[in-house]
């Protein structure tokens, strides 16, 4: 697990901002442009804008669905990585995303996985790829996990 030398918030994207929390402020700039039909960001607009987070003391995960994404998000100096398993495209869940993924991501960034962890089982797979967190939001809004199910 990776030290955290500040405090970090986070703003969950399936909720579109409208719940906070205290450790994490997510900047997805790939999610946003997908969900527009619009191209995803160079790399120097993925510099400018995580630049513009740091003048606020913000941590940025750049999130990424594709190879593609990935090498701009590591062009632009990603710390921290978010490999979405939900292709919001066609809103199929994949987790062998995180697996091809995860494999082009250096140890020294901050690797998230999103969406699609429905078990401790898919938790244990997580972490067998070397993903230092996740993010599992729509199976506990949907009753059909409790975090006491994650750690089992």
């Amino acid at each position: 697990m990776k030290n955290f030398s500040r405090a970090s918030s986070t703003i969950c994207g399936g909720c579109a901002g409208r719940y906070r929390s205290r450790f994490c402020e997510r900047i997805s700039f790939s999610t946003k442009f997908r969900s527009l039909n619009r191209p995803p960001p160079a790399a120097t607009e993925l510099i400018r804008l995580r630049q513009a987070a740091a003048a606020y003391h913000l941590d940025v995960l750049m999130e990424v669905h594709t190879l593609a994404e990935l090498e701009r998000a590591r062009q632009a100096g990603a710390e921290m990585i978010g490999i979405n398993n939900r292709d919001l495209g066609t809103f199929t869940v994949d987790l062998s995303v995180t697996e091809k993924l995860s494999e082009e991501v250096p140890d020294e960034i901050v690797l998230v996985s999103e969406s699609g962890i429905k078990s401790a089982d898919d938790v244990a797979r997580m972490e067998d790829l070397g993903v230092d967190a996740i993010l599992v939001g729509e199976a506990l809004m949907r009753g059909e996990l409790s975090i006491e199910n994650l750690r089992d």
